[in-house]
């Protein structure tokens, strides 16, 4: 198979029509909004500038990456929970104390 890049835009409006209709019929469609999962192998899509077609396996590692990123923040989270409730401990049994002095 034969693969010819275009920029749709700078072709005129007869020759992007025709372009279009052949994608079209030949089942290539556009993700402007993205692509989550691609269905089977081969599959056609149109790209557009400044997008990145990535391979499954660099996904796996962005998904594992995220995933952990999340779960260390969420640690994080808790760790300032118990500093905070600590914290709190102290000071309300320094008050006690200087209550007490």
């Amino acid at each position: 198979m034969n693969y010819v890049l275009y920029d749709k835009n700078s072709l005129l409006s007869t020759e992007r029509t025709i372009l279009e209709s052949d994608m079209a019929s030949a089942g290539i469609e556009s993700y402007r909004s993205g692509l989550s999962y691609v269905l089977y192998d081969d599959y056609l899509v149109n790209l557009h500038r400044g997008e990145e077609a990535i391979t499954s396996a660099t996904v796996t590692e962005l998904r594992a990456l995220i995933s952990e990123y999340r779960r260390s923040r969420q640690i994080n989270a808790n760790i300032d929970t118990i500093i905070q409730n600590q914290s709190t401990t102290l000071f309300n049994k320094l008050d006690e104390v200087i209550g007490i002095i």
